[in-house]
């Protein structure tokens, strides 16, 4: 499991869990500000199969480039 988080914090701070699997990496949660450099490292690691937002309003979060 791989946290991805902002720095410096932004907003609350919340953070997203990229899970990894043999079946296709799962991004639990997503954060609303992506560099190139988050987008690269996710993508080295297997991109994101699916995502699962806990919270309604993480949705305009959902995607941005992964």
């Amino acid at each position: 499991m791989l946290g991805i988080g902002t720095e410096p914090s932004f907003a609350i701070g919340q953070r997203a869990l990229l899970i990894q699997t043999g079946a296709g990496n799962v991004l639990w949660d997503c954060i609303n500000v992506l560099t190139p450099d988050t987008i690269r490292e996710v993508k080295s690691r297997g991109g994101v199969q699916a995502i699962a937002v806990s919270h309604p309003h993480f949705y305009t979060g959902v995607g941005g480039g992964l």
